[in-house]
């Protein structure tokens, strides 16, 4: 039988090719805002079923962490309070300040909120605080203690060493401070009280110290002569040269008005005024 042979295509007619129809842009977004639609009212039909409230949930899997961190002895077994070695009752208000118990979970030791808390006390100074991994908090501290009497403008203020105010403490029973005055005048203090602590002397001899533009200090000693510093980058060079014998005769006359060591290559003096 004879082979028979498909039909030739009809001349002139094309191959259709089928053409894909791209799903219009809106359908495809209500189908992802309906199944975000479903997810959230799963999650809620979820958090309902565990508890009926959102925060209970929070509270189920946040006691599950604390579990979990217990069983992975990552849980704080010791808080350590440095730098308070000699002042016990201090030591033991600072921990209790930062609200840390045995078995916490370590996450939950927050430096930054710990640092706050104990700050809070103004008992203390310069805090910081640390997470020794896996089951240690450590809080390093410095004791508040009076260093200087400020006169804010108002009225004096007892202030610590760093500068802070220490507004429980009253002026009056530390009369034997310091005083100083002016805007940054507490700021600049622990500055100025390195720089004199090579001179115990002149340090004795100083009545007030008075910072001016924030930059340097007049310091009003107790016979007072006014002595005009120069700006504290200067202050080390100035009184170095106040050390020298020609030099530390003039803080022993008692004629003087004030002694400016501003100028790094020379000294003004001024008598005080002769009054008739």
């Amino acid at each position: 039988m004879p082979k028979v042979k498909p039909k030739p295509p009809a001349a002139g007619r094309k191959k259709v090719v089928p053409v894909e129809i791209a799903e219009p842009v809106e359908n495809n977004l209500s189908s992802v805002l309906l199944g975000l639609a479903i997810v959230l009212g799963l999650l809620i039909a979820l958090t309902a079923f565990l508890g009926g409230s959102i925060f209970k949930l929070e509270q189920r899997w946040s006691n599950a962490v604390d579990s979990l961190s217990r069983h992975a002895s990552i849980s704080v077994q010791m808080v350590e309070v440095r730098g308070l070695e000699d002042n016990e009752a201090l030591s033991r208000r600072v921990r209790d300040a930062a609200m840390i118990v045995s078995g916490e979970n370590m996450f939950r030791a927050d430096p930054y909120r710990i640092r706050q808390r104990v700050e809070a006390t103004q008992l203390v100074t310069n805090v910081r605080v640390y997470r020794l991994w896996p089951d240690s908090v450590v809080i390093r501290a410095d004791a508040a203690m009076p260093s200087a009497l400020w006169f804010d403008g108002e009225g004096w203020q007892v202030v610590d060493r760093f500068g802070e105010t220490m507004a429980d403490r009253p002026p009056s029973l530390y009369s034997d401070l310091i005083r100083i005055a002016g805007p940054g005048a507490p700021d600049a203090l622990l500055f100025l009280k390195e720089q004199l602590a090579a001179d115990p002397d002149l340090s004795a001899r100083i009545d007030v110290g008075y910072r001016i533009s924030n930059q340097r200090w007049n310091l009003e000693l107790t016979d007072g002569t006014l002595l005009k510093l120069p700006r504290d980058r200067d202050l080390a060079i100035s009184l170095e040269r106040l050390s020298q014998p020609d030099v530390r005769d003039l803080l022993g006359q008692s004629n003087l008005a004030s002694i400016d060591l501003r100028l790094i290559d020379r000294i003004i003096v001024s008598p005080e005024q002769e009054t008739s």
